[in-house]
């Protein structure tokens, strides 16, 4: 996502999308996602921000709806809370590559 070769245009249109984000994270229920905080602003979340923008064909609007409906998705199925708990044995040893 190479955040300094960004144009002029997807820079603005970034700036945007970003004044969003009280707004989102409160219709979305939560203000983070994959162990990224969407209220701080740097790298880190400029590049979920341009994710969800660049997917929508950076349509603002699309994007905004899209991430409010992932955080949402998220809460209600609890995804978040997954991600400490311990894997039965028969899943172990698949998590990697030979």
């Amino acid at each position: 996502c190479y955040l300094h070769l960004l144009g002029p245009a997807e820079t603005a249109l970034l700036t945007k999308f970003r004044a969003e984000v009280p707004a989102i994270v409160a219709a979305g229920g939560r203000s983070s996602i994959w162990g990224v905080e969407l209220t701080c602003e740097d790298d880190r979340s400029d590049i979920v921000l341009l994710k969800f923008l660049r997917a929508a064909d950076l349509d603002i609007a699309l994007a905004n709806e899209r991430l409010v409906s992932t955080l949402r998705f998220r809460v209600e199925q609890g995804l978040d809370e997954l991600r400490g708990q311990a894997l039965e044995d028969y899943f172990q040893g698949h998590d990697f590559v030979q």
